[in-house]
């Protein structure tokens, strides 16, 4: 099967030769830091699965892989923040997508840690925004698992910011052409 477009016509690809991981990397999505738990327990991870699912309740889902040291963590919490970064915490980023990545006591290095009306919010100082989150529900999506969140608390963050993209699988604060 063909498909005809304006400058070429494109052979149809169908499933299992499907590369994913190539076709996400053309749609340019924010980034954010997922924390959970407290102390000893406390974890945190770059995210750019997100999604806004409803503004009244002010609901976001997002997606975890199982196999992550934080997924537990969330699981059992029950709670989350979200962080989404600024163009310049392409560092940051980074290093909460590694294998090194902070966690425990180590995590207040990056964090502030608020109780706002009576609900936990961690806050990456520098960044656009930050939610409190507590997991209404967790939808099974065979390597990761798809939490609901109710937002309970935003807490503003550095106006007129840039945010930080991740396009064609590079961060930076720009979408990225060619």
């Amino acid at each position: 099967m063909k498909i005809s477009g304006r400058s070429a016509t494109t052979d149809v690809i169908t499933t299992p030769e499907i590369d994913l991981r190539a076709f996400m990397r053309l749609f340019p999505t924010g980034v954010a830091l997922l924390t959970t738990g407290s102390g000893e327990n406390a974890s945190a991870m770059t995210l750019n699965s997100l999604v806004s699912v409803s503004l009244s309740p002010p609901r976001v889902l997002i997606g975890v892989q199982r196999s992550s040291r934080t997924h537990a963590v969330l699981t059992r919490e029950g709670s989350f923040s979200l962080n989404l970064l600024a163009a310049h915490q392409g560092p940051l980023a980074r290093l909460f997508s590694s294998r090194d990545k902070p966690g425990g006591a180590d995590l207040e290095l990056y964090v502030e840690r608020h109780h706002l009306h009576g609900r936990p919010c961690d806050v990456l100082p520098g960044g656009l925004a930050a939610l409190g989150c507590d997991v209404e529900a967790v939808f099974d999506a065979d390597d990761h698992d798809l939490l609901l969140g109710r937002v309970r608390v935003r807490v503003p963050g550095a106006s007129g910011a840039d945010p930080l993209v991740f396009h064609r699988g590079h961060l930076g604060g720009t979408v990225r052409h060619g």
